[in-house]
């Protein structure tokens, strides 16, 4: 598991330090994977906690959501995401149902019977990406090589070797 110190998450995030102290410790909304351990020791982060933090920002940000009121959610929705790989995310979405679960489905697949807000991954994952090893979509090969090619180093005597029939019989 790849943990990311808190200065990277702020920069991944765009909170301030402040806030993501507050989110983290304070009000406990989203804690760290590996909490601080003193004073110059910063706390580490995995990328379903960064996906976490960005989600609870954007919910914030743009919709003005009482954060406080969904911790359970995120909480949920955290280990939602440590059941899944970082690249199996692509192209899905996140479905806040107010009173439900939260889910995740593919970002074509968001019919709902009722009210609900629909966050695509996409964004987040190419933002966080880097951090933690990955490529972003944009970079990834539409399919990955079924083996890793390897190099075949041939010796001067198969060079000079006679073809021969295959119905041949050797003598």
């Amino acid at each position: 598991m790849i943990y990311i110190p808190t200065s990277k998450v702020i920069e991944l995030t765009g909170l301030s330090a402040v806030v993501l102290r507050e989110w983290t410790r304070r009000r406990a909304l989203i804690p760290a994977d590996i909490p601080a351990a003193g004073k110059g020791k910063a706390a580490k982060y995995s990328w379903e906690t960064v996906l976490v933090i960005r989600i609870a920002n954007q919910l914030k940000e743009e919709f003005h959501v009482q954060l406080q009121a969904h911790a359970v959610q995120f909480t949920a929705l955290r280990e939602i995401f440590s059941k899944r790989s970082f690249l199996a995310l692509y192209g899905a979405a996140v479905i806040c149902n107010p009173g439900k679960p939260w889910r995740i489905v593919r970002a074509d697949e968001t019919r709902t019977n009722g009210a609900c807000l629909t966050l695509p991954l996409q964004h987040h994952l190419d933002a966080i990406c880097g951090a933690f090893g990955q490529e972003s979509s944009q970079a990834r090969a539409p399919q990955f090589d079924l083996f890793p090619a390897t190099e075949i180093k041939t010796g001067q005597a198969s060079a000079h070797l006679e073809r021969r029939d295959v119905g041949q019989r050797q003598a």
